[in-house]
């Protein structure tokens, strides 16, 4: 089953480095695993990888959702 992994560089609810799935990347072997690292200030936390502060869209991460879903959603 295709998944998109998604984690913000400056989470800090959920560390990349120490809780999050993404610092286990090394021992995941699936083939049909993608990750996608936001690292765009004010869209890079926990909280704020759909919308920033002023509730500005995160344009990236969309693409990359739409970008999967067309690839692997028939």
């Amino acid at each position: 089953v295709p998944v998109l992994i998604v984690h913000g560089t400056a989470d800090t609810s959920v560390p990349m480095d120490r809780y999050s799935i993404i610092s286990h990347r090394e021992q995941i072997t699936a083939e049909d695993v993608e990750y996608f690292l936001c690292g765009e200030p004010q869209q890079d936390g926990h909280t704020s990888l759909l919308f920033d502060a002023d509730g500005t869209a995160n344009d990236e991460l969309m693409e990359q959702v739409c970008r999967f879903l067309t690839e692997h959603v028939k």
